[in-house]
């Protein structure tokens, strides 16, 4: 046999003046560049914001390991398609948690919560031990990488959410005093409940014995897994470090979702975008936004709407693949999809109705066109149903948490109704309140402008995907302005389907303009930033100062609202007759939606103003006292979870109206249950609630004998008021705010003086004849 020798070839290597910038555009084409610079910026703000830097370790190793990890080979064993790696990530991500809360839930109700972590322990073991599961390690190499504009577009909106949240909310909340003593009045709440369910599950209310808790917990099921986990205290989960990954994976998997359904990489970043920076454009000077849109802020302030959010869009990607026919590892993505639900039905009780609503929705058009029962989005809509019937049974007793009927009560409340002082004459002059309603129709019709782009291809509306979201949006968009809740609870609705009618506009929107060529990008960004001057130069005309009824009249302030939206649409109609004229006639629709869709990006000087704003406002007053952490802690350590404490205060603040009840900051702290601390945020209160005549928030307690016999031991301490606590509502501890509502100096002589810290105490019952161990 002869031998050959065959030439090697060998990769050559740039050189020369050219060869450093080859270099420099190689680096910047990977992603990895955009991410490690996120995550280095999210690192400085948590560390400018007093987050301890061995927290930040600890949780970025569990994130990773524990989450992350075994959620990303699941994903991909499942799944069996390998997309993008961030895809991998991002969705990988989101599963873990998943699989996270549902292995918790059982490991903390028989009593040994840190069980949950032998579920990433054996996963990663069998995806390194089994040969056929070792492949799932290995992504899919260069064509799993993402466009780099992608990535440093993704990096920048990223970036962009967490200098918000820095400013926003970190700084407003910090971890030692005074920086906790301000906080946004639901985060006790929150933390409560994080507290009870490390040592309980089922939960029960924590600040009122008793009370059922009828509620979607499963994001405090996540943060009590984490703290079991890492040892991390919950304050710090709450305030710091849970939020990010959740609301930062969950962007991911939105521009993921949208890029799956829209077919367009650019249509992608535009939802995120229009998400994390886009607004109603608002005319008037005097407000950045005047009607309910649905925007992002909740992802901080409620902790269970970036917890449901993320969990959803998987699902709905999922769902995407199934409807569209692709059978490949169906019977895995029907497993994955099963998980997802899991979770989001104890996640956020909005989820759940809106998918319903979106595969109903599919049902309906695909039996139109097919004229045959669609199988797959029937059997996914039973799957959604059973879950829907769980959570409604089991989780939420069916309870209605406070919503009820209200139509218009969003439009009622909303920011033009009551900067303007319509309200009061809502009722008596129904035209005043059309006039709102008109205002947020022309708002929504602006905003997602872009399912106007159908009209060139009225086919595409039949894709599978497109009635998904389009249901889920309109649906939530209905409930809101159907439904009313005391503590406008309804808007959930809208935060909840705000993504999927973005990804509905956009889809329009890429039907319009089908090939964005770098040409075509430039005229896009060109008129966009056109509708953005337009709005902000109509804006500049109709002043500062908001017009009410009190001062101008019915007259006078119908016309002070209406001629900005007149000269608004005057500018917008002009601009696009002139693109109509020198464009193309297939391309005047697209260029007239780039212009119209900029008009939500006008917001975002007003936005960069607030921020700038917030960054150096004055410190808010203070409703938690000094030693609260301190006192509630040691509390916690020296007792049993089971053990009952009773405390001297129930008001977060005393007005001429009553006693504000949303006091939780000593069940936060020493996550303990209370014989009644506060009594907000339960099924009574709100039930007891009147819509814009007597807030949940000032709603007296429902026993009075029992805040009686509470209160009657620190005014009236002795042997017969300590003794009923002990004996007939089985109270072992007393939690004395001493700043308010000071507690007679007899207290000592009943109950044992056990600790101290700032003006907090506390105080032990012991039992007849016996002293504290």
């Amino acid at each position: 046999m002869t031998m050959v020798e065959v030439p090697v070839r060998t990769p050559s290597v740039p050189s020369g003046p050219g060869a450093s910038g080859v270099r420099l555009r190689s680096v910047l084409s990977s992603g990895w560049i955009p991410a490690a610079l996120v995550a280095a910026f999210a690192v400085a703000v948590l560390l400018r914001t007093g987050t301890p830097a061995s927290d930040i370790a600890v949780f970025a190793a569990y994130l990773l390991v524990g989450v992350t990890l075994p959620g990303v080979l699941v994903w991909r064993r499942l799944r069996g398609e390998r997309g993008w790696f961030a895809e991998d990530v991002a969705a990988g991500t989101v599963l873990g948690y998943a699989l996270e809360v549902l292995a918790y839930l059982p490991a903390r109700a028989v009593g040994h919560p840190r069980l949950f972590l032998l579920v990433p322990v054996y996963t990663i073991a069998a995806f390194a031990l089994f040969p056929r599961l070792r492949r799932h390690w290995r992504g899919s190499g260069r064509a799993g990488r993402a466009h780099a504009w992608w990535s440093w577009s993704m990096a920048a909106l990223a970036a962009w959410t967490i200098a918000g949240a820095g400013i926003l909310f970190f700084q407003r909340h910090g971890l030692t005093w005074p920086g906790y003593a301000s906080p946004y009045v639901d985060m006790p709440s929150h933390l409560a409940l994080v507290g009870e369910v490390r040592h309980h599950v089922p939960p029960t209310v924590p600040y009122v014995a008793g009370e059922p808790l009828h509620y979607h917990w499963f994001a405090y099921a996540e943060m009590a897994a984490t703290s079991w986990a890492t040892g991390i205290e919950a304050q710090t989960l709450l305030y710091r470090l849970s939020a990010l990954p959740i609301v930062l994976a969950g962007l991911v998997a939105l521009s993921l979702t949208a890029r799956r359904i829209t077919g367009q990489v650019w249509g992608a970043v535009l939802v995120v975008a229009t998400l994390v920076v886009g607004l109603v454009p608002s005319p008037y000077g005097w407000s950045a936004s005047v009607v309910a849109d649905g925007g992002n802020s909740a992802s901080w302030l409620s902790p269970t709407q970036a917890f449901g959010a993320a969990l959803c869009l998987p699902a709905v990607l999922l769902l995407t693949d199934l409807l569209r026919g692709d059978a490949r590892r169906g019977r895995g993505r029907w497993i994955l999809l099963a998980l997802l639900l899991a979770a989001v039905t104890g996640a956020k009780a909005t989820f759940l109705p809106l998918l319903l609503a979106g595969l109903a929705l599919t049902i309906a058009v695909r039996f139109a066109v097919e004229r045959r029962p669609p199988r797959t989005a029937l059997a996914a809509f039973g799957l959604v149903l059973c879950f829907f019937a769980f959570a409604q049974v089991v989780l939420f007793g069916g309870a209605s948490q406070g919503l009820r009927t209200a139509p218009l009560m969003s439009m009622k409340g909303s920011s033009l109704a009551t900067l303007t002082g319509v309200v009061p004459r809502a009722a008596g002059w129904p035209p005043l309140l059309a006039l709102v309603c008109a205002v947020f129709a022309v708002s929504y019709l602006i905003l997602w402008c872009g399912l106007f782009g159908l009209v060139r291809r009225p086919s595409r509306a039949l894709d599978p995907a497109f009635p998904l979201v389009l249901g889920m949006g309109l649906t939530g968009l209905a409930a809101m302005a159907w439904f009313g809740h005391p503590g406008y609870g309804q808007l959930y609705f809208l935060k909840s389907a705000r993504p999927y009618l973005i990804i509905a506009a956009v889809f329009g929107l890429v039907t319009a303009w089908p090939r964005m060529e770098r040409r075509h990008a430039s005229w896009a960004a060109g008129l966009a930033a056109a509708g953005a001057g337009i709005v902000l130069l109509v804006r500049a005309l109709a002043g500062e100062s908001a017009p009410t009824l009190a001062k101008l009249g019915e007259a006078a302030l119908v016309w002070r609202l209406i001629w900005p939206w007149l000269l608004l649409a005057g500018a917008l109609v002009t601009a696009f007759l002139a693109i109509r004229r020198f464009a193309a006639p297939g391309a005047a629709l697209a260029c007239g939606l780039a212009l119209m869709t900029g008009t939500t990006f006008a917001m975002l000087p007003a936005q960069a103003e607030v921020l700038a704003a917030a960054a150096h406002e004055t410190p808010r007053p203070r409703t938690i006292t000094a030693g609260a952490l301190q006192a509630g802690r040691w509390l916690r350590d020296h007792s049993s979870p089971d053990d009952l404490v009773a405390t001297n205060v129930h008001c977060r603040a005393e007005t001429r109206a009553g006693c504000e009840n949303r006091h939780f900051w000593i069940s936060a702290y020493t996550e303990r249950r209370m014989l009644v601390e506060g009594w907000g945020y339960t099924d009574r209160t709100s039930a007891q609630a009147r819509l814009f005549v007597f807030s949940n928030a000032l709603v007296p307690y429902w026993d009075p004998q029992r805040l009686a016999d509470n209160d009657a031991a620190f005014r009236s301490p002795s042997a017969a008021t300590i003794g009923r606590l002990r004996d007939r509502y089985g109270v072992r501890w007393l939690f004395v705010d001493e700043n308010h509502h000071k507690p007679s100096a007899e207290l000592p002589a009943f109950a044992t003086f056990i600790h101290r810290a700032g003006g907090c105490a506390v105080y032990w019952i012991p039992a007849p004849g016996k002293e504290m161990d």
